[in-house]
C-alpha cells in the first residue's frame, strides 16, 4: 500500500534586512544545530538538523514518517534560545490521491520569543509516495518501526556492538515511545530498566560524560513521571524527584543552558507530591527551583514565559496553602511577566492570560477589591479572544472553559455589585460555554447547574415569565366579562383559546392544576356548543394530557369517547378537519393502549391512524403553517408498534420504522416538532434493536439522539422537551452497554441520566421514570465494577421515585418494585447481607402482584400484552430465589425458582436479547438443585440450557466467556458423576475456548478465573483417573491463576481455597508432607482474608471444611493432637452451617465422629446425632417417595454406624432411638400422615382440619409417578412448566405440613406429637411373653438389643461370632444360589415331584443347583452365630409339639434383613433345633410400626367397620375378605394352582358364613387394577394369589400382576385403607426387598403395612402352587378357629402370625420333613406386623 512519508527536512532563517540587502547581525549565526519535534496522531518523532549554510539547517537522515490525514504539529528549539517557534500543517495538505501526490510543502513558524522579531523561520518538508507493506497490518506502522528498532538495539547489546551505554539509553527511549502507543505499563517499566542500566554503567565509568549522565537522569525522570501518571503510585513520584535531582546535580557548567528546564521539571514533580502529601517543604523547594530557573534563563530565551507562568502557578499553590499575600502578589507579577514576554500569536498565551485572570480572581476572593475582579474579567476575556483567533468558533474545550471562567467572574462581580447587567453577562457567557460543550463532556453538568443558578437568580429579580401569566389573566378577565354581561356569542371560542394557553403554562409549570383548569375550560366550551368537533377534539386532547400525568383510566376513556364523537360529527367533505380529528382519536387510543393494550383497541388505533394519514397530503399544513403529515405518520407508527408488541409480527415493526423515517425526511430542519419526530424514530429503532441485536441500529439511535440534544442546546430558547431527549440518549447508551459491555458507555449513560434529571422539574411525571432508569443504569455499572456505592445510590433514587408515584399507578409501581428487587439482588451478591435477598424476593413478588392487578383490570388479551414485563419479573424472581436457596438451603426456593424461570423462557422469543440470559439462569438453577437432590435429570437439564445459552450468544459478546464457564461447570459436574474422562476433556475444551477470547486476554481477573476453572476440571479429573500429571497440572494452573491477580483479597480468596484443596490431593498421591503443610498454610491464608463475621459465609465454610480435611489428614499422618483438635473444632463449626448442602454436612459430621471417637465421646455422639437429623432433611416430605428412596440409598449405612457407636459407648437406648429415626423413613412419614386427629380436634378443631386436609394431599403428591427424570422428554415447555408447578406445590404442601405440626406441638399436652416416644415408654406396650429383638449389623460390630415387658432398659447381647462381611456373604451366596436355580426370580419346583408345575413366576430353564443346601447352611449359621445367643440370653424353652407361648418380633438391619431369621436352626442330624421350636416369629420394619399397633390394640376397641353387603352372600357383616386370583396374566406363565387356592379358601370361608368377594378365578369376574383397588377399600382383609414383581430400580413400582397390568405398591399406599386388618400375599418375592435400600424395607409386605394393614403374610422368594394352596388353607383354618368368639362370624388378623406358624410347623413341615428341599417350600413364608 502506498502512503506519503517525510523524506527530508530543511529549516531556513530569513531576516528582514537580509531579504532587503541589509547587514544586521544574524541571531542564528551561533546556532549550529536545531532540534525539531514532530507530532501527529499516534506518532511522535525528534530530529536533529545540522547547519548546511549560515542560515540553513537540514536533516542528516531520512525521517521515514508515515503521514495520515490528521494535523501535523512541529516545534523547533535550540540550546541557546529554547523554543523558537511552532507550526501546524493541516492533514489535508499533507496527503493527496495517488494521481497527484504532494512533493514538498513549506510554512513559516510562529515565533515563540520576541528576540526573533526581525527573523522568520521557514520549514520545508520533502514528501514521497512510498510502498508501506505494514499499512495492511493491524499493528500501526509506527509501532512496527519501533519494534524493529528495539530488536536491532537488543541484538547490538547482546553482541556488545558499539557504545552499549548509549544503546541502553536508546532502548529506553524506544520503549518509552512504544508505551505512548500501547499504554502497556510493561513497556514503560522496560524503558526505565534500560535507562537505569545505562546510568549504572555510566556511574561505574570514571570517564563518563557528565552531560550525558545528566541527560539520562533527566530521561529517567521523564519515564518515571509517565509511570506515575499511569499508576498513581506515590513511590514512583519519589523516584521521579530523586532522578530529576540527580539530573540537576550532574548537569555540568558547560550545559548550564539545560539547567532551567531540569529545574522546572523537578519543580513540577515536587508540586505533584505536595498535592498528595501536603508536605510544605515540597512546595518551598518547587518555588525555589523555579525562581532559580527563571534567574538562569536569558530574557530573550523562548522558555522564559513558560517558566514565569509556572513560577506564578507554584506561588499561587503555596498561597492557597499558607495564605501569605506576598506569594499572591508575586504570583500576579510572574503571570503578568509571562504574558508580556510572549508573542501575541504564541499558542500558550491563552493559558497565561487565563492564569492572570485566575490570580486576580483569587486576590478578589481574599480582599474583595472590585478592581481585582474587573482585572480578572479583562484578562479572561482576552483569553477568550485569543482562543477564538486561534481556533475560531468551533467546539473547543479551551474556548468553552474560557467562556465558563468569564461567566463565573461576572457572577462573582454581580454578587458584589448586584447589577443586573453583570448577571446578564454571566448568563450570556455561561450559555455560550454550554453551546460549545459536548453533551458527553463531564463539564456539561456543572455548567448546566451554573446556568440554572444564574437564571433562577435573575427570575427572582425580573420575573421574566410574567408575560405568560399576564396573557392568561387578560383572557380570564375577558371570559368573566362575557359571562357577566352575556353580550357576546364568542364565549366558547374564548374558552377554547384560554384552555390552549393553559396548556402552554402547564408546559412551563408542570402544575397539574393548570391541566385541570384547561380541562374545565374546554368542558365549558363543549357544554355551550356540544356538537362542535373542534371543541370536542380539544377537550379530548386536554383529557389525554391529564391522563398522561395521572394515569387515571377514566380520563383516557372519556377522551376516546369524545374523540370518536368529534370524528363522527365531521363530514367526509371536510377532509382536513376529519383527518385532524381522526389523528386526535388515534392519539387517545395510543395512550389508552399504553396502559391496557387490548387487541381490539390496538386494531382501532392502527385503522384510524392509517385513515388519518391517507386523508393528509404532503403539503397540508395546520393553522400555524406547519406540515401536518409528519406527526400523523408518527402516530400511525406508534399504533403499529403497539400491535407488534402484542402480535410480534415483525412486519408491523418494520412498517412503523418506515413511517417514522418518512416523517423525519419530509420535515425541514426548522420544523418545531422535529425533535419529537426524531425521538419517535429512535424509539422504533430501539424496539427493532431489541429484536435483532444489530449494533448498527443502536449506533444510529445514539448518533441521532446526540444530534437532537446538541441542536436543542444550541438554541436561544430551549424546548421543555430537552430533558426527554437527553433521557432518551441515556437509555440508548445503556442499551449499547448491555451489548458491548464497554465501561465508557455505562459511565456516559449514568451521567446523561443525571443530566436529564437535573433538567426535569419536580412536578414532571417523567421524573419518576427517569429516577428509575438512572437506578437501573447504576445497577448495570455495579455489575461491571462491583461498586456497592452505585447500588446504594440506585436504591436512593428508587425510593424517591416510589414517593413520587401515586398508588393508582400500578404498572409504574410494578416497574419500580422490579428495579428494587434487581438492585437488592445484586447487592446481596456483593455484600451477602441476608436482608438484601429477602427484600429482593418480596419486591419482585410485589412487582408481579401489581402487574397481575393491571392485567386483571383489563382483558385476557391484555395479559398477553404484559408478557414481556412479566417474563422479566419471573426471570429475576427465579434468580433471587436460587440465591436464597444457595444461602439457606430451603428446597422450596429452588423449586419455585425453576418454575418461575421456565415460565419466563416460555414467554421470551428465541431472538430476543434476553433469551440467552434466561437460558443461563435456568441452567444455573437446575445445577443448583442437582447439588441438593443429586437428580441426574437436573444435571442434564442444566447442560442443555447452558449449551443453548452459548449457542445463542455471539462470540464477541461480553458475557460469552461467563456462559462458557457455566457450561463447563455443568459438564464437569456430569463428568464427576459419570467418571468418564472424555467428559472432563469436553469441559476443558470449553474453557480453553473461553481462554482464547480477546476479551479474556485483556482482563487479567477474568483470565485468572478461567485458568482457575481449568484447574478445577483437572482436579476433578484426577479424582477419577488418580493420574499424578492431572493433579500436578491442577496445582500449576491454580498457582498461575493467583499470579495473574492483583493483591486484591476478595479476588484471591477462591483461588487460594482451590490451591489448598489441590495441594491436599497432591499430598494424597505423593505422601510428601510438605504438600500437606502448604495446603494447610494456603487455606489458613484464605481464612485470614475472610473473617468469621464476613458476609461471604458460604465461601468461608467451604474453606473451613477444606482446612479441616487437611488438618485431619495431617493428624492421621503425624499423630500430632494439635491437628486433631483443630480439625474437630473446624468440623463442628461447618456442620452447623445451614448454607452447606445436607449431603456435605452428613459426610463432615461422619468424619467428625470418626475423628473424635477415641478421645471425646460427647463430640462423637453429637456428630452422629447430626447425621441422623440430616437424614430426615435428605429424605424430606417435599420429595416424591421415589426420589426419597433414591436419596436414602446413598446414606443408608450411616444410621447403622451411629447405632454401633452408641452401643460401644454404653448408651444402647440412644442406639435404638437413632435406628428408629434413621430407618424406614418413608414408611414413618406415611404413618405420620395417617395419624388420627381425634385428640387434636378436641383441643383445636381448626388445626385438626388443617392437618386432615394437608395429609392426603401431601401423600398423593409423594406417591405420584411422574418425576423430574422425565421432564426433558415432555413434548412442550407448557408441560414442563406444569410439572414444575407440581413440584412447587409439593414443596409448599410439605412446608405447610411442617408448620401445622409445629403448631400442634405448641399445644399443651401435644409437645411430643409425631415424635418417637422415649425408650422407657416402649416397654409398657410390649405384651407379656413377648420380645422385640433389634439386631444391628455394621462393619465395626454386631449387636442385639432386646426389649421385653417389665424392663426399663434394653438388654444388650453381643454377637462376637458374626460380622458384617459374614452376613453379606450369606445373603449374596443364598441369592446367587436361588437365582441360579430359578427360585429367586422365576419360580422353583425344588426337586419335589410336581405333575402340573405351577410356579408363581415365569417358568425358567431349570438348572440343578445347590440352593437347598445353601439355604440349610445359612439357616445353621444364623442359628449358631446370631439366634442361639439371643435364645440363651432370653432363657427360652422349646415347645416342639405345641404352639410356643413366646412371641418375638424381629427387627434386623443391613443384609440381615434379607435372611430368614424366623427359620434359623440346624435341620440335619440328631441334634436338630429351630427357632420355630421356641417362638412364634414376626418381622417389623421399625419399632414404631409395631408399638403404634400395640398401643391401638390396648387402648381401643376394634374399629367400627361399615356394614358391607357381600356380593356372594346375603349375609350382612362388619368384616370380610377379598380374594383376588389372576392365574393367567398376559405375558406371564399360567398359575393353575392360584385358581384352586382361591376356590378352596372361598369354600372354607363360606362354611363359616364370612362375607367374601372374589375377583378373577372362575367367578366370571376379571381382576383388573381398578376393580382391585376399589374392592380392597371395602374389605378388611385381602388374599392375593397371583404373580408379583419386585422392581429393584423403582421399588414403588413393585406390585401384583392383574389381567390388565400391574397394581403397583404406590397405588395401594395412596389408597389409604383405613379399615384394613391383614393381607395374605400368596405370590413370589413379596417380602424380598432391595439390598440397596436395606434400611427402608422397600417390599410389598412393608408396603401393605404402610397402606394400613396391621398384619401381612408374605414370601421371601418364589412359591409353588401345589403347596401354596395347602399352606393357605391351613392358615385360614387356624385363623378362623382363633377368631371365633362372638355370635357374628369374624376374622381377626391379630392371630395371623400364630396361624402362619401353625400352618407351617403343624402342617407342611410335618408332611415334608426337614429335608433341604422341603425348607425351600416353607421357609419363604414370613409374617410382618401385629
Amino acid at each position: 500500500m502506498f502512503q506519503q512519508q517525510i523524506t527530508k527536512i530543511s529549516v531556513e532563517a530569513i531576516t528582514a534586512n537580509t531579504a532587503s540587502g541589509g547587514s544586521n547581525r544574524d541571531p542564528f549565526s551561533e546556532v549550529t544545530s536545531l532540534n525539531v519535534y514532530f507530532r501527529q496522531e499516534g506518532d511522535e518523532r525528534h530530529v536533529s538538523l545540522e547547519r548546511e549554510t549560515g542560515s540553513r539547517w537540514i536533516s542528516s537522515q531520512s525521517l521515514s514518517m508515515v503521514l495520515d490525514r490528521s494535523d501535523l504539529e512541529i516545534v523547533a528549539s535550540c540550546r541557546a534560545y529554547g523554543e523558537l517557534g511552532f507550526v501546524a500543517f493541516a492533514g489535508d495538505r499533507l496527503t493527496n490521491d495517488d494521481a497527484c501526490p504532494v512533493e514538498s510543502i513549506t510554512q513559516r513558524f510562529l515565533a515563540a520569543t520576541s528576540v526573533f522579531d526581525s527573523t522568520a523561520l521557514w520549514i520545508t518538508l520533502d514528501l514521497a509516495l512510498v510502498n508501506n507493506p505494514s499499512a495492511n497490518s493491524q499493528t500501526s506502522p509506527v509501532l512496527l518501526e519501533i519494534d524493529r528498532d528495539v530488536e536491532q538495539e537488543q541484538k547490538a547489546i547482546s553482541c556488545s556492538e558499539g557504545d552499549v551505554e548509549a544503546r541502553y539509553a536508546n532502548l529506553g527511549t524506544l520503549f518509552s515511545r512504544r508505551f505512548t502507543h500501547t499504554k502497556e505499563i510493561s513497556d514503560l517499566r522496560q524503558a526505565i530498566f534500560s535507562i537505569e542500566t545505562s546510568i549504572d554503567m555510566a556511574m561505574e565509568d570514571d570517564n563518563a560524560d557528565k552531560s550525558d549522565l545528566a541527560g539520562r537522569f533527566s530521561k529517567l525522570g521523564d519515564f518515571l513521571t509517565q509511570c506515575f501518571e499511569a499508576t498513581g503510585d506515590p513511590l514512583d513520584l519519589d523516584e521521579v524527584i530523586e532522578a530529576l535531582r540527580n539530573a540537576v546535580a550532574n548537569t555540568p557548567n558547560t550545559d548550564a543552558d539545560r539547567r532551567p528546564a531540569r529545574l522546572n521539571n523537578l519543580s513540577n514533580a515536587l508540586q505533584n507530591r505536595f498535592d498528595i502529601s501536603q508536605d510544605i517543604e515540597d512546595i518551598h523547594e518547587a518555588v525555589s527551583n523555579l525562581k532559580a530557573a527563571v534567574e538562569l534563563t536569558p530574557v530573550f530565551h523562548g522558555n522564559l514565559p513558560t517558566l514565569c507562568s509556572n513560577l506564578g502557578s507554584a506561588l499561587l499553590r503555596r498561597f492557597e496553602s499558607l495564605k501569605d499575600l506576598d506569594d499572591l502578589q508575586e504570583a500576579i507579577a510572574n503571570q503578568l511577566r509571562a504574558v508580556d514576554l510572549s508573542k501575541s500569536d504564541h499558542p500558550e498565551r491563552r493559558y497565561w492570560l487565563s492564569k492572570v485572570g485566575l490570580v486576580y480572581q483569587r486576590r478578589f476572593e481574599r480582599l474583595h477589591g472590585l478592581s481585582d475582579i474587573e482585572e480578572s474579567i479583562k484578562f479572561k476575556k482576552l483569553a477568550v479572544v485569543t482562543v477564538e483567533e486561534l481556533e475560531g468558533q468551533r467546539h473547543s474545550n479551551d474556548l468553552s472553559a474560557a467562556l465558563q471562567s468569564v461567566a463565573y467572574g461576572y457572577y462573582l462581580k454581580f454578587k458584589t455589585t448586584e447589577k443586573l447587567e453583570d448577571l446578564d453577562e454571566a448568563i450570556s457567557f455561561q450559555q455560550r460555554s454550554l453551546n460549545i460543550t459536548p453533551p458527553d463532556s463531564p463539564k456539561t453538568l456543572p455548567r448546566l447547574k451554573n446556568l440554572s443558578s444564574y437564571c433562577d437568580r435573575r427570575f427572582l429579580i425580573t420575573r421574566a415569565k410574567e408575560h405568560l401569566y399576564k396573557a392568561l389573566a387578560a383572557q380570564q378577565d375577558l371570559i368573566d366579562h362575557v359571562k357577566r354581561n352575556n353580550t357576546d356569542t364568542s364565549l366558547p371560542e374564548l374558552l377554547e383559546t384560554f384552555g390552549s394557553w393553559l396548556h402552554h403554562r402547564f408546559q412551563y409549570s408542570q402544575d397539574v392544576s393548570d391541566l385541570e383548569q384547561a380541562v374545565l375550560s374546554h368542558r365549558n366550551a363543549v357544554e355551550l356548543t356540544p356538537t362542535s368537533p373542534e371543541y370536542l377534539s380539544s377537550l379530548a386532547r386536554s383529557l389525554r394530557l391529564q391522563f398522561d400525568l395521572t394515569q387515571n383510566p377514566e380520563h383516557i376513556e372519556e377522551a376516546v369517547t369524545l374523540a370518536r364523537k368529534a370524528a363522527s360529527l365531521t363530514p367526509d367533505s371536510e377532509t382536513s378537519s376529519r383527518a385532524q380529528h381522526l389523528h386526535e382519536l388515534s392519539g387517545c387510543l395510543n395512550s389508552r393502549n399504553e396502559l391496557f393494550g387490548d387487541l381490539e383497541g390496538i386494531e382501532e388505533a392502527v385503522s384510524v391512524s392509517q385513515l388519518s394519514v391517507d386523508l393528509t397530503s404532503k403539503e397540508d399544513k395546520d393553522g400555524n403553517g406547519r406540515l401536518t403529515l409528519p406527526l400523523r405518520l408518527v402516530t400511525a407508527g406508534i399504533a403499529l408498534q403497539h400491535r407488534y408488541q402484542r402480535t410480534h409480527l415483525i412486519s408491523d415493526l418494520h412498517k412503523a420504522t418506515a413511517m417514522h423515517e418518512e416523517a423525519a425526511l419530509i420535515v425541514p430542519d426548522t420544523y418545531p416538532n422535529l425533535p419529537f419526530i426524531l425521538n419517535s424514530l429512535c424509539v422504533a429503532l430501539q424496539r427493532q434493536y431489541d429484536t435483532s441485536g444489530d449494533l448498527e441500529v443502536i449506533e444510529r439511535v445514539i448518533t441521532m439522539r446526540r444530534l437532537m440534544v446538541m441542536t436543542e442546546e444550541s438554541k436561544d430558547g430551549r424546548s421543555n422537551d430537552l430533558s426527554s431527549w437527553i433521557a432518551g440518549l441515556a437509555n440508548a447508551l445503556h442499551q449499547r452497554f448491555q451489548q458491548t459491555g464497554r465501561a465508557s458507555d455505562i459511565d456516559e449513560a449514568v451521567e446523561t441520566h443525571r443530566k436529564a434529571i437535573a433538567l426535569t422539574v419536580p412536578t414532571d411525571p417523567q421524573l419518576r421514570k427517569r429516577l428509575t432508569n438512572l437506578a437501573t443504569a447504576l445497577k448495570s455499572r455495579a455489575d461491571l465494577t462491583r461498586r456497592v456505592k452505585d447500588l446504594d445510590e440506585a436504591l436512593e433514587h428508587l425510593a424517591n421515585a416510589r414517593q413520587l408515584t401515586p398508588e393508582s399507578h400500578r404498572l409504574e409501581r410494578s416497574a419500580q418494585y422490579l428495579a428494587l428487587g434487581v438492585v437488592h439482588q445484586t447487592r446481596f451478591q456483593y455484600s451477602k447481607d441476608p436482608l438484601d435477598i429477602l427484600f429482593s424476593i418480596e419486591y419482585l413478588k410485589e412487582s408481579i402482584e401489581l402487574l397481575s392487578h393491571v392485567v386483571a383490570s383489563s382483558s385476557r388479551a391484555a395479559a398477553l400484552h404484559q408478557n414481556g414485563g412479566l417474563s422479566s419479573r419471573l426471570h429475576n424472581l427465579g434468580i433471587s430465589l436460587r440465591l436464597r436457596f444457595e444461602r439457606h438451603g430451603d428446597l422450596s426456593d429452588i423449586q419455585e425458582a425453576i418454575n418461575a424461570q421456565e415460565k419466563a423462557i416460555g414467554m421470551t422469543l428465541s431472538n430476543h436479547l434476553d433469551y440467552p440470559i434466561r437460558l443461563t439462569s435456568l441452567g444455573n438453577s437446575f445445577l443448583s438443585r442437582y447439588g441438593r437432590t443429586k437428580d441426574i435429570s437436573d444435571l442434564e437439564e442444566a447442560i442443555r440450557f447452558q449449551e443453548e445459552a452459548v449457542r445463542a450468544t455471539p462470540v464477541d459478546h461480553p458475557q460469552h466467556p461467563a456462559r462458557l464457564m457455566n457450561l463447563s461447570l455443568a459438564l464437569r459436574t456430569r463428568a464427576e458423576l459419570t467418571r468418564q474422562l472424555s467428559d472432563f476433556d469436553q469441559a476443558i475444551a470449553v474453557l480453553q475456548t473461553a481462554r482464547t477470547l480477546e476479551s479474556v486476554e485483556r482482563d487479567p481477573a477474568l483470565l485468572s478465573e478461567i485458568v482457575d476453572s481449568v484447574g478445577n476440571v483437572f482436579h476433578a479429573k484426577y479424582r477419577v483417573s488418580e493420574c499424578l500429571d492431572e493433579i500436578q497440572e491442577a496445582v500449576s494452573l491454580r498457582r498461575k491463576a493467583i499470579s495473574l491477580l492483583p493483591n486484591n483479597p476478595t479476588l484471591l480468596l477462591q483461588p487460594l481455597n482451590n490451591l489448598g484443596t489441590s495441594l491436599h490431593y497432591l499430598y494424597w498421591h505423593t505422601k510428601d508432607i510438605e504438600h500437606l503443610e502448604e495446603s494447610i498454610t494456603t487455606l489458613q491464608r484464605a481464612l485470614e482474608i475472610l473473617p468469621a463475621d464476613s458476609p461471604q459465609a458460604d465461601l468461608r465454610f467451604i474453606v473451613l471444611s477444606n482446612l479441616a480435611n487437611a488438618q485431619e489428614k495431617h493428624y492421621y499422618r503425624s499423630r500430632d493432637v494439635r491437628y486433631r483438635r483443630q480439625a474437630a473444632s473446624n468440623m463442628q463449626e461447618v456442620v452447623t452451617h445451614q448454607g452447606m448442602s445436607p449431603w456435605s454436612r452428613i459426610q463432615i459430621a461422619k468424619r467428625l465422629a470418626h475423628l473424635t471417637r477415641g478421645f471425646d465421646q460427647g463430640i462423637c455422639l453429637y456428630a452422629y446425632k447430626k447425621c441422623i437429623q440430616l437424614i430426615t432433611v435428605v429424605g424430606g416430605l417435599e420429595q416424591t417417595i421415589e426420589r426419597r428412596h433414591s436419596s436414602l440409598a446413598l446414606i443408608s449405612d450411616i444410621t447403622l454406624e451411629a447405632a454401633a457407636a452408641a452401643v460401644e459407648l454404653g448408651v444402647p437406648q440412644v442406639a435404638l432411638e437413632w435406628l428408629e429415626q434413621g430407618r424406614c423413613l418413608v414408611w414413618t412419614q406415611l404413618n405420620s400422615l395417617r395419624t388420627p386427629m381425634d385428640s387434636i380436634r378436641s383441643a383445636d378443631p381448626g388445626l385438626a382440619d388443617r392437618l386432615a386436609q394437608l395429609s392426603p394431599l401431601l401423600e398423593r403428591m409423594g406417591s405420584r409417578k411422574t418425576d423430574l427424570e422425565v421432564a426433558h422428554a415432555l413434548d412442550s415447555a407448557e408441560q414442563r412448566i406444569l410439572l414444575q408447578e407440581d413440584v412447587v406445590s409439593h414443596v409448599n404442601l410439605a412446608q405447610d405440613w411442617e408448620e401445622a405440626v409445629s403448631d400442634v406441638r405448641a399445644l399443651d399436652g401435644f409437645e411430643d406429637f409425631l415424635k418417637p416416644p422415649p425408650v422407657e415408654e416402649w416397654f409398657s406396650l410390649i405384651p407379656p411373653s413377648a420380645a422385640i429383638i433389634v439386631i444391628n449389623v455394621h462393619q465395626t460390630r454386631c449387636d442385639a438389643l432386646i426389649l421385653q415387658a417389665g424392663s426399663t432398659w434394653p438388654q444388650h447381647v453381643k454377637l462376637p461370632n458374626v460380622s458384617h462381611a459374614m452376613v453379606e456373604d450369606w445373603r449374596a451366596n443364598l441369592q446367587r444360589s436361588l437365582v441360579a436355580e430359578g427360585v429367586r426370580l422365576r419360580g422353583y419346583d425344588g426337586g419335589i415331584d410336581d405333575d402340573e408345575s405351577g410356579d408363581r413366576g415365569i417358568r425358567p430353564r431349570r438348572q440343578v443347583g445347590r440352593s437347598a443346601s445353601m439355604l440349610e447352611y445359612v439357616l445353621k449359621q444364623l442359628w449358631t452365630r446370631v439366634v442361639q445367643p439371643i435364645v440363651e440370653a432370653l432363657s427360652l424353652k422349646t415347645s416342639k409339639d405345641s404352639l410356643p407361648k413366646q412371641r418375638v418380633w424381629w427387627c434386623p438391619t443391613g443384609s440381615l434383613s434379607f435372611l430368614p431369621l424366623h427359620a434359623a436352626g440346624t435341620y440335619s442330624g440328631p441334634d436338630s433345633v429351630s427357632i420355630c421350636d421356641y417362638v412364634v416369629s414376626s418381622y417389623i420394619p421399625t419399632l414404631s410400626s409395631l408399638l403404634e399397633r400395640l398401643k391401638a390394640k390396648v387402648n381401643l376397641s376394634p374399629p367400627s367397620i361399615p356394614i358391607i353387603p357381600s356380593k356372594e352372600s346375603s349375609a350382612i357383616c362388619a368384616r370380610g375378605i377379598l380374594l383376588i386370583s389372576e392365574h393367567n396374566a398376559p405375558g406371564l406363565a399360567p398359575i393353575p394352582g392360584a385358581k384352586a387356592e382361591v376356590r378352596a379358601i372361598r369354600t372354607q370361608l363360606a362354611k363359616r358364613g364370612l362375607p367374601t368377594s372374589t375377583l378373577g378365578g372362575d367367578m366370571n369376574t376379571i381382576a383388573t387394577v381398578e376393580a382391585g383397588i376399589s374392592s380392597m377399600s371395602k374389605y378388611t382383609c385381602v388374599h392375593l394369589a397371583c404373580h408379583a414383581t419386585q422392581d429393584v430400580k423403582e421399588p414403588l413400582k413393585s406390585g401384583f400382576h392383574f389381567h390388565d397390568g400391574r397394581l403397583e405398591i404406590s397405588r395401594i399406599i395412596q389408597a389409604n385403607l383405613s379399615f384394613a386388618d391383614f393381607a395374605f400375599l400368596s405370590a413370589c418375592q413379596t417380602s424380598a426387598g432391595d439390598e440397596k435400600l436395606s434400611e427402608e424395607a422397600v417390599h410389598l409386605a412393608a408396603g401393605m403395612l404402610a397402606a394400613g394393614y396391621k398384619g401381612v403374610v408374605g414370601t421371601m422368594w418364589s412359591i409353588q402352587d401345589r403347596y401354596a394352596s395347602e399352606i393357605a388353607e391351613a392358615f385360614y383354618d387356624h385363623l378362623l378357629i382363633r377368631s371365633a368368639g362372638t355370635s357374628v362370624p369374624d376374622i381377626d388378623g391379630q392371630y395371623s402370625a400364630e396361624a402362619l406358624h401353625h400352618a407351617i410347623t403343624q402342617g407342611i413341615r410335618r408332611k415334608l420333613g426337614d429335608t433341604p428341599q422341603s425348607l425351600l417350600v416353607w421357609v419363604p413364608y414370613v409374617h410382618f406386623g401385629l
